[in-house]
C-alpha cells in the first residue's frame, strides 16, 4: 500500500487564504449533525478492554471480554443495580425470581502425588455438600441476548497444611447449567476467586450445547493464609438468544470429589445434569433451586 504523500513533500505551500475562504459549518449545524450521527457508546471493563454498549454490536471476542466481566462481577458480589445500568442490563420484567480456555489436563497431571506423600495433608478434603452454596441461576437481559449465570461458593472449604502451600484435592470438580427447552447458545464462560477476590480464568469447557454447559476445573487445597484455592467460588455465565415467548427456567450443579475420585463429563440435557465420575465413591453433588424467566 503506498505511503500518504505529505504537505511537507510537495512543492506548492499550503495557500492560507484559501484556508481562511474556506467556510466553516455554523455551530448549529455541527451540532445538529452530532446528534443525528452520535458516537457508538462504549464500556470499559476492569480489564481496560473497551466494547459496544449494545450486545447486538459486540464481535464474538468483545462478547466473551464481556461475559467474562459478568461472570467476575457476579463472583466477587459487584453486579449491583446501578453496576447493571452501566452495563445495560436488565432483568426481564417477566422473571418471578430474581479467554483462552486452558488446556484439559491429562490424566499425568491429574495423577500428580497425594497429599499423604508430601508429608503433609488437606484437612477435610471430604467436605460435605452442606459446606457449599449453590445459588439458583439468575437471567438478565442487554439487547436481544440473555445472559444466565450459575454462580457457587463455599462456606468450609478444604484447605492444605502442606509446607509447599497447596495440594490437590482429589480429580476436577464442575459446575453445569441447564434449561428447560433448547435455546441458541451464543458462548459460556467462567471466573473462578480466591477468598481474598483473587480472580482467575480456570479450567474447561467440558460439555456445551443447546440445553446448558458444563465446566470442569481442579480445586486445590490452600492455607487458609493464602485465601483457599482460586475455585474457592465462581461464576458460570450462558449467553442465549431465544424467538420463544415460553417460559424459561435455569437449574444448576456441583459437583466434588477427593481422593483418587474424579470428574470424567457431563451429560446435559432439558433440564437435567449429570455428572460422570471415574468411581462411586468419595464425592458429592449439590444442586440449585430454579431460576425463571417469562414463568
Amino acid at each position: 500500500m503506498a505511503a500518504m504523500p505529505s504537505y511537507a513533500s510537495q512543492d506548492t505551500d499550503l495557500n492560507l487564504s484559501d484556508v481562511k475562504s474556506a467556510s466553516p459549518i455554523p455551530a448549529a449545524e455541527s451540532a445538529s449533525l452530532l446528534k443525528d450521527n452520535p458516537s457508538p457508546k462504549t464500556i470499559t471493563l476492569s480489564n481496560g478492554v473497551i466494547v459496544p454498549f449494545s450486545a447486538d454490536d459486540r464481535t464474538s471476542a468483545e462478547e466473551e471480554a464481556f461475559r467474562s466481566e459478568v461472570s467476575l462481577l457476579v463472583t466477587l458480589d459487584q453486579l449491583t443495580s446501578a453496576k447493571m445500568n452501566e452495563l445495560g442490563l436488565s432483568e426481564p420484567a417477566e422473571t418471578l425470581a430474581t479467554i483462552p480456555v486452558t488446556v484439559k489436563p491429562s490424566d499425568f497431571l491429574l495423577g500428580v502425588a497425594e497429599p499423604a506423600k508430601l508429608g503433609c495433608r488437606v484437612t477435610k478434603p471430604s467436605s460435605s455438600a452442606g459446606d457449599i452454596n449453590i445459588s439458583r441461576p439468575q437471567i438478565v437481559k442487554s439487547g436481544t441476548k440473555i445472559y444466565a449465570y450459575a454462580r457457587y461458593n463455599w462456606k468450609n472449604a478444604p484447605f492444605s497444611e502442606c509446607p509447599r502451600g497447596k495440594s490437590q484435592i482429589g480429580g476436577p470438580d464442575g459446575l453445569a447449567i441447564t434449561f428447560n427447552r433448547a435455546v441458541t447458545n451464543k458462548g459460556v464462560s467462567f471466573v473462578g476467586c480466591n477468598s481474598y477476590n483473587k480472580c482467575e480464568k480456570t479450567g474447561w469447557l467440558e460439555t456445551n450445547n443447546q440445553y446448558g454447559a458444563g465446566w470442569a476445573f481442579q480445586d486445590w487445597g490452600y492455607g487458609a493464609l493464602y485465601g483457599h484455592s482460586p475455585t474457592y467460588k465462581g461464576t458460570l455465565t450462558y449467553t442465549l438468544t431465544t424467538s420463544s415467548t415460553k417460559c424459561l427456567q435455569a437449574f444448576a450443579k456441583y459437583g466434588h470429589s477427593w481422593n483418587s475420585t474424579k470428574l470424567t463429563g457431563f451429560s446435559i440435557g432439558k433440564s437435567s445434569i449429570g455428572i460422570s465420575w471415574n468411581t462411586s465413591s468419595n464425592l458429592w453433588q449439590k444442586s440449585s433451586q430454579a431460576g425463571s424467566y417469562r414463568c
